[in-house]
């Protein structure tokens, strides 16, 4: 579902929150027909003329308690965080699989995926190639490192409203301390109210990436 504003809604909190409701929901809904499934094979002679389904329910619910407990999968934090992502149009000058840089798209998909299942190093570090990319080839941007690239853009008044040469930053300073093994970006905190802020400033800039991408000129 689109979210057409240019950034988060004011009360960022409150939209977490409601996902975060429903994603509970939902993660519970999905264990308890496991349950369930698992309750009915285990009555006695009821599913003695369907051995291969009887089987196939106890594989199904062996293969995701050994899944969840192998990757630590938060089917809740999925169904949240899936919740959050705007929807970015891409232009087909962007995403023509005959354009000079067609990964934009992919990275994009691959940065959405990786946040999603809660690896938001990965999502930072795409986020930031792509900054990168539209920046110079794209708004014909130039200098030695994604800071000139961002200056410079800014400079010749070619950003969109809705990423702004402070936000663009915002972005390559996080993406920065993930791939220079910052310390404070070493562990995954554990902490409601932490996760809670990190993902909402990780979802404030996939929307300035978004208005970075859709509002891209189309080059000559």
């Amino acid at each position: 579902i689109r979210n057409d504003s240019d950034a988060l809604p004011a009360k960022a909190e409150h939209k977490w929150s409601y996902h975060n409701s429903m994603a509970s929901y939902r993660a519970q809904g999905l264990e308890t027909a496991l349950s369930f499934a698992q309750h009915n094979i285990e009555q006695g002679d009821r599913w003695g003329d369907k051995p291969d389904l009887v089987e196939a329910v106890e594989n199904g619910v062996e293969a995701w308690e050994h899944l969840k407990q192998a990757t630590g999968l938060d089917m809740q934090g999925v169904f949240r965080r899936r919740e959050l992502i705007p929807f970015t149009f891409v232009p087909k000058w962007l995403s023509d699989s005959s354009a000079r840089h067609p990964t934009i798209w992919v990275n994009l998909r691959q940065a959405h995926a990786a946040f999603v299942f809660g690896a938001t190093h990965a999502a930072l570090t795409l986020m930031r190639s792509i900054l990168e990319a539209v920046l110079r080839h794209h708004y014909s941007a130039s200098g030695e490192n994604l800071k000139e690239l961002i200056d410079f853009a800014d400079r010749k008044r070619q950003l969109p409203v809705g990423a702004t040469e402070r936000n663009l930053h915002r972005l390559r300073k996080r993406a920065n301390k993930v791939l220079h093994l910052c310390p404070e970006m070493g562990l995954v905190s554990h902490d409601s109210v932490e996760m809670e802020r990190d993902e909402i400033e990780l979802v404030e800039l996939l929307f300035v990436l978004r208005a970075l991408i859709e509002e891209a000129p189309r080059r000559r």
